[in-house]
């Protein structure tokens, strides 16, 4: 009996040391050791192992407090069961296991960038995703089971190379946005119909050459991009899209005519339809009263509707390279009007109504173009009066004119920045550029000028100057006030010297003489020595 509570006394540590065990093994077991209905756990950490896959640590299914990116799997059994959000973006894999369909739980899947060519079946389990990204990678077709994913939301199968539709994803009814640019498609699915939710839909750079008139049926779209394609016309259902407020027609498509149903799109705050062959515009065009941007660049318009001018929203409204004549004096109405680029048309002259555009800040008016060996382009001889009240511009481009004098008129426009003048008959400038003192950039190259006024010396923002291929015989001394100068062309003019003041243009990094009659001072050829230049010709 006397023995008794030794006997105690030792049950109890082994008592305290099988439970320090005990608790040493379920540490364990949630970690790496399952049981045999968790051996998948212990599979997929292997597969991430041995895919390199980096480890994630979490907290209470808390992936991102650990750092900016939540890149990675966790190999702790609670972390991983408890996961919402799996990024495993930008690891090579050429295939990923099965065993990703048991993470049920998971809302927002990123497989990007992976370099996958397939996926399996059960990802067709993840009931919860609502966000799936395979973009970037070497997808020819998707499983079936996909259309089980009934949670998804957004499904991003850009950069892949799917030549057809994959037409299961129709029958994913919540998508709300849908990515599939830049894979070799050559037609929608009929079925597109289905997603009624669908907000955006880009199929841009495919090969696209028909639209189903069942696009028609997406009228919660929001966002359309067609870009890059193949199509030759739009199905008159197209006007079916009422909510639609973004639609791009860029590039590679050859659209001869718009229905007259695009009227219809009167939430429509941009529309693109950039390098078609257009001749025409529908005057249901002026319906579009919301439209914010419209580019029209690179087609063959001849004249603009009237109903043009009803567009009072308008910021942007881009004409480069049509064959346009005149604008309409309708063109006026647009006053809320920020960039207009009408350059490389065949326009002789400007309404005056072109005066009550006073938010302008960017306009482009520049000359020519070539085409299969045709040049065509603006003409413009002079400014209309009115031009002097645009007095917000703050660039302005009217290269490759045949403006025979400095117009008068841009001595008004106190805060433009940059102006090009290069290209025209331009024989002198007048005292008064003086006023035009905000200038930075200063185009001239390509006129008839001899002299320059000794005023220039007052445009001391001037960071660039280019007088290449004038008649120049001397430089004023008064370019020594120009010290923020860093590029200065003088190139094929007829110069014999230069004013000893230029050594006073230390932030000189660019500067052309070539094909003058320079004889360089001393003082000059030492200033060359010590400036910063990154290119410099003097000599042919």
């Amino acid at each position: 009996m006397s023995g008794n509570p030794t006997i105690k006394q030792d049950d109890f540590s082994v008592l305290m040391h099988t439970q320090a065990l005990l608790d040493i093994t379920d540490k364990i077991l949630n970690n790496r050791h399952f049981s045999p209905n968790d051996e998948w756990i212990e599979a997929l950490f292997d597969w991430a192992d041995d895919n390199n896959i980096p480890h994630l640590t979490c907290e209470n299914g808390d992936c991102d407090k650990y750092g900016a990116s939540s890149q990675g799997l966790p190999r702790n059994k609670k972390a991983l069961l408890e996961l919402k959000k799996l990024d495993l973006s930008h690891i090579p894999m050429r295939s990923l296991t099965p065993l990703i369909g048991h993470l049920d739980n998971i809302i927002e899947l990123n497989i990007s960038n992976t370099k996958l060519f397939d996926l399996p079946p059960e990802i067709g389990n993840m009931a919860k995703l609502k966000i799936l990204n395979l973009s970037s990678n070497r997808l020819t077709q998707i499983p079936i089971e996909i259309e089980n994913l009934k949670n998804l939301q957004s499904l991003d199968l850009s950069y892949n190379r799917f030549s057809r539709f994959p037409s299961k994803i129709t029958n994913i009814y919540n998508l709300e946005y849908l990515l599939l640019n830049n894979n070799e498609l050559h037609r929608i699915s009929t079925n597109i119909g289905n997603l009624k939710n669908l907000l955006v839909l880009n199929v841009n750079s495919n090969k696209i050459s028909y639209l189903t008139p069942h696009i028609g049926e997406l009228t919660q779209l929001d966002k359309l991009d067609l870009g890059g394609n193949k199509l030759t016309k739009l199905p008159n259902e197209i006007g079916n899209l009422m909510n639609l407020k973004v639609l791009n027609l860029n590039h590679g498509n050859r659209l001869e005519y718009l229905p007259r149903e695009i009227g219809y799109l009167f939430k429509l705050t941009e529309l693109n339809l950039e390098n078609h062959r257009l001749y025409e515009l529908p005057s249901e065009v002026g319906n579009l009263t919301n439209l914010v941007k419209l580019n029209l660049s690179n087609n063959y318009l001849r004249v603009l509707p009237e109903e043009i001018g009803q567009l009072g929203h308008l910021k942007e409204l881009l004409l480069e390279g049509n064959q346009l004549i005149s604008l309409p004096s309708q063109i006026g109405n647009l006053i809320n009007l920020v960039n207009l680029n009408i350059g490389a048309n065949k326009i002789r002259e400007l309404p005056e109504e072109i005066g009550n555009l006073k938010r302008l800040k960017e306009l482009n008016i520049k000359g020519k173009r070539r085409e299969n060996h045709t040049i065509w382009g603006n003409k413009l001889t002079y400014l209309p009066i009115r031009f002097s009240e645009l007095t917000n511009l703050t660039e302005l481009n009217l290269w490759n004119n045949e403006l025979v004098k400095f117009p008068l008129e841009l001595l008004a426009l106190k805060k433009i920045t940059r102006l090009g003048l290069a290209m025209n008959k331009i024989k002198y400038l007048p005292p008064e550029i003086e006023e035009m003192s905000q200038l930075t950039d200063l185009s001239l190259q390509g006129n008839l000028i001899r002299e320059l006024p000794p005023e220039i010396g007052k445009l001391t923002n001037l960071t660039w100057l280019n007088l290449w291929h004038n008649e120049l015989v001397l430089i004023p001394p008064e370019i020594k006030h120009l010290t923020k100068l860093k590029f200065l062309n003088l190139e094929n003019n007829n110069l014999s010297k230069l004013p000893l003041e230029i050594t006073n243009l230390k932030e000189l990094r660019e500067l052309n003489l070539k094909n003058n009659k320079l004889k360089l001072s001393t003082e000059i050829k030492i200033w060359i020595q010590k400036l910063r230049i990154t290119s410099y010709r003097i000599y042919s």
